[in-house]
């Protein structure tokens, strides 16, 4: 009837589209999620080619590195070599073979000790004034009050660096092993560098049977062998260490002019003679304990001398280019620290270096 409410009515599926399939279990509303809260993005659906190129195109993490193009790398040379530290240990080889392996420094000693025995010829000074004083500026020799001077302030100098700690200097930079300084502080480093420098050295010198030059892989290798030398010299000695080898410089230099200034003044009677040098004065004073060590003294102070050469070199600023022609000066220096290989029963033929067994 017109009017009456139809008791089941028809629903309209596009005012009710929730009805079209009816209410799910897991079904989310929108509207369902608490206020204040955020929902994360779907993630699960497959993303695009474009998309997942666009992605890769800004990745910039630390594995990026695809695109890090290829350059040559420039790293510097090892630095810290200090030619005035390589001089130190020069002065210290100095003082490790004249004050300590050739006793310059026990003589000083055994001559002070002298001086309570009355066994050392020492003139008086008329007056201590520079005219009056005797004094032999030539050959660097100092008598009267001037010696007498030298020999009472003697522990003043020595004390200051101890035998003990001047044991420990050699040994951490020279390399020279003492009984009484523990092996982890003897510096294992220097000598296979210095022996390897030197038989490089040896090959310019004699480059061998049928050459007359050395090859440009000797040259190079020498270049690098002395680097390496002069690095692990600057390495060694410390701020420290040079001070105290300047004070054991200041002690030699002064060990020297009193035993070139005692050489005639210590046996009895007195027979002062000018022509009397430091070994005179050595020999004296420590003669029999040298002698009882075998110590050989003309072996020794050649060994010094070429040890200044070498150390002169190795602090001098030489250009590669003048490496060969500053090198050919030390050859009999080297030579007497390491011996040259021997070539044994080679000889050079025409076809070239021929062996004898």
């Amino acid at each position: 009837m017109p009017g009456s409410a139809d008791p089941h009515p028809k629903k309209d599926p596009k005012k009710d589209p929730e009805d079209r399939k009816g209410p799910q279990e897991n079904d989310v509303r929108k509207d369902s999620t608490p206020a204040g809260v955020t929902r994360e993005k779907d993630t699960s659906a497959l993303l695009t080619v474009e998309e997942i190129a666009a992605r890769l195109a800004g990745f910039t993490g630390p594995c990026a590195v695809a695109g890090i193009p290829l350059r040559g790398l420039v790293v510097p040379g090892p630095g810290g070599i200090d030619p005035a530290r390589v001089r130190v240990a020069g002065s210290l080889m100095s003082i490790y073979l004249y004050g300590m392996r050739l006793m310059f420094f026990p003589a000083v000693d055994r001559a002070r000790e002298l001086l309570d025995t009355q066994d050392l010829c020492l003139e008086r000074d008329v007056d201590d004034s520079p005219t009056e004083r005797v004094t032999d500026r030539v050959t660097d020799r100092v008598t009267g009050n001037a010696l007498r001077n030298a020999l009472y302030c003697w522990p003043d100098r020595y004390d200051r660096v101890t035998p003990l700690q001047r044991a420990t200097l050699v040994a951490g930079v020279l390399g020279q092993p003492h009984p009484d300084v523990p092996a982890e502080q003897v510096n294992a480093e220097i000598d296979p560098l210095l022996r390897n420098m030197f038989s490089l050295i040896n090959s310019v010198c004699d480059p061998g049977l049928c050459r007359t030059d050395p090859t440009p892989a000797t040259e190079d290798a020498l270049r690098l062998a002395r680097e390496s030398v002069r690095y692990q010299l600057s390495r060694s000695v410390t701020e420290l260490t040079a001070m105290r080898v300047r004070d054991l410089q200041d002690q030699l230099q002064t060990a020297v002019v009193v035993l070139t200034s005692l050489a005639d003044r210590i046996a009895s009677p007195c027979r002062t003679q000018l022509g009397a040098d430091i070994w005179a004065g050595l020999d004296r004073l420590v003669g029999p304990q040298l002698r009882a060590d075998k110590i050989d003294v003309m072996s020794v102070a050649h060994a010094a001398e070429a040890w200044q050469t070498v150390f002169a070199w190795l602090a001098a600023d030489i250009a590669d280019d003048d490496l060969l022609k500053e090198t050919r000066p030390l050859c009999g220096a080297v030579s007497r620290l390491q011996a040259p290989r021997q070539t044994g029963g080679c000889a050079c033929t025409a076809t070239g270096l021929t062996c004898v067994s």
